[in-house]
């Protein structure tokens, strides 16, 4: 992959080609872009002389997403690539976490920028397809928390007036309410499952500059326990203005003023407690401290050179090591648990 820092394929490709962009509705999308096709009716007052649809794609069948892409846009009259809607492919790494990694430090580069972006996973919008079910398990057959909830589309011109309070950096609509990251060193921020919600772009570029967006990429490790620190950091970064509730309509300007509003969040900060959580969010916390006092050259030759193939091959030895030793009935050793 080339450095973060130069210009690439991705840039060209999502360059705004209009005055004036009101949101960008960023689809990272991994083998399932039609979901969202299938739901587009769920993203109400979306105007196409101001906002536009961006799939970012790092799936296998690129060619197959693409096509699917480009027959949705002309059943609305546009021209894949136009103003309206662009597809735009990546390198399959960190999936929906690197894909909003890649996002923002485009959004960076950009000369022309949308005022709001909302961005998602693919089957946000989705509520009866077996993507968006619990498979097996004590909640086989259950609804994903990561989905919008029953009933709800999302409005954005709704959006647009919320953003009209300038103290507003975040909306969203969570199937459970949002969730509350209580760390026992005392800290407190909220957080969207999969990180699904729309931010203000000054926001973000105001909490991520480039430095600590290629610092995700150098602890990338190919894990599910990275994409899981992304989300929750992701959302601890753009804790510094209200977040606003599109379900219950009403904005909450800090974690304390929500639990005082309404005790019930109580429930899911237990959860997230129960989830052992915090012990892998602490883990990635400090490989991000070591990387950034990392000698400048040395960042670009890893991010030049061995970006993401460290990441990769170290996730392949942790897996067949794993699969060995769970095929001989040996417990893995803690350090292995640790990285799955």
């Amino acid at each position: 992959m080339p450095s973060a820092n130069a210009a690439s394929e991705l840039d060209v490709s999502l360059e705004i080609r209009r005055e004036n962009p009101r949101f960008d509705i960023v689809v990272l999308n991994f083998e399932r872009v039609q979901l969202f096709f299938n739901n587009f009716h769920k993203l109400r007052n979306y105007d196409s002389t101001r906002d536009r649809v961006v799939v970012i794609d790092c799936s296998r069948d690129g060619a197959r997403e693409r096509a699917l892409t480009e027959a949705f846009a002309r059943s609305k009259g546009w021209v894949l690539g136009g103003p309206e809607i662009v597809f735009a492919r990546r390198g399959n790494w960190g999936i929906d976490q690197g894909a909003r990694i890649d996002y923002l430090s485009h959004l960076r580069r950009l000369r022309s920028r949308p005022r709001f972006v909302w961005q998602f996973q693919e089957h946000y919008f989705d509520n009866t397809s077996d993507y968006s079910r619990w498979g097996s398990g004590k909640l086989a057959g259950q609804t994903k928390e990561d989905v919008i909830p029953d009933g709800v589309e999302i409005d954005l011109d709704q959006c647009e007036r919320a953003f009209s309070d300038p103290a507003v950096s975040v909306v969203f609509a969570n199937r459970d309410g949002v969730g509350i990251f209580a760390h026992p060193d005392g800290r407190a921020w909220f957080f969207t499952d999969g990180a699904n919600l729309g931010f203000r772009t000054s926001a973000a570029l105001e909490a991520f500059d480039q430095r600590l967006l290629d610092n995700y990429r150098l602890i990338f490790d190919a894990s599910y326990r990275w994409c899981l620190y992304i989300e929750f950091d992701f959302c601890r970064r753009l804790g510094n203005g209200a977040w606003f509730d599109l379900v219950r309509d009403g904005a909450a300007r800090d974690v304390a003023e929500l639990r005082a509003r309404e005790p019930a969040v109580e429930r899911r900060i237990a959860d997230v407690a129960q989830r052992n959580y915090v012990p892998a969010f602490d883990r990635y916390e400090r490989r991000m401290g070591r990387v950034q006092h990392m000698p400048s050259a040395i960042r670009r030759a890893m991010l030049a050179a061995l970006f993401p193939a460290v990441g990769v091959v170290q996730r392949e030895v942790v897996q067949r090591i794993r699969s060995v030793m769970l095929a001989n009935r040996l417990s893995p050793p803690r350090w292995l648990r640790h990285v799955w």
